[in-house]
Formats: structure tokens, sequence, C-alpha cells
């Protein structure tokens, strides 16, 4: 997913400069991952806060967290 510039909405140019991807082609790209699947299951705990398109972008009536995510957040529930 990462080299995909759409995933994080930018790429930088041969100069190192940030150059926005547009909206439109964000949008073709988050459906076009919405259509690989009918349910979204995140186990990433490590990326579950970054707005990228396979995180916030999948558009699915079912959107769950995974075992893994499940353990990580039990873990750090005993520390609070």
């Amino acid at each position: 997913m990462r080299f995909h510039p759409e995933e994080e909405g930018s790429i930088k140019d041969k100069d190192g400069k940030k150059v926005k991807i547009s909206q439109e082609k964000i949008s073709t790209f988050r459906g076009e991952l919405s259509r690989l699947g009918n349910v979204f299951v995140n186990d990433a705990f490590g990326s579950a806060h970054r707005a990228h398109s396979s995180v916030v972008g999948v558009n699915h009536k079912f959107k769950v967290a995974g075992l893994l995510m499940q353990k990580e957040l039990e873990f750090l529930g005993g520390f609070l």
C-alpha cells in the first residue's frame, strides 16, 4: 500500500518536494480498495491512528478490529 501515492495523499517529487494527489484520484483509489472485499478487518495496531486510504478510506458496512488488535488493546488496558 505504501507505494501508492493515493494511500497517504501525497508523494515527493524528484526534488524532494511534497506534491498533493488530487481528491478525485484518492476517491477512485479508495473505491478500488473497497471492491476487494466485503468486510474490513484492521489488525494493525501501529497504523490504526493514521488517516491513510487503506485505514479510513475503505467503505464497508462491517469494519472490525482483528485478534492482534484485540490482544494489543487488552495488554494496554492492563496498564490503565
